[in-house]
């Protein structure tokens, strides 16, 4: 994979920056608290798209 050059990193992080902004103007400023529950709504709405190990082929 080709590394980014540092003014592409920072194009992109601009625009990550404009695109949380223009979120916040529309449904209010994000807050550390819903940044740090995130990962467990994450895990709960997760689907596995794999059987169980018993129900694999083996390798």
């Amino acid at each position: 994979m080709k590394s980014l050059s540092t003014v592409e990193r920072e194009q992109k992080l601009q625009a990550l920056s404009h695109a949380i902004a223009g979120y916040e103007v529309k449904f209010g400023e994000i807050t550390a608290d819903e940044i740090a529950s995130q990962p467990r709504t994450d895990r709960t709405g997760t689907v596995v798209g794999r059987g169980q190990l018993s129900d694999r082929a083996d390798p």
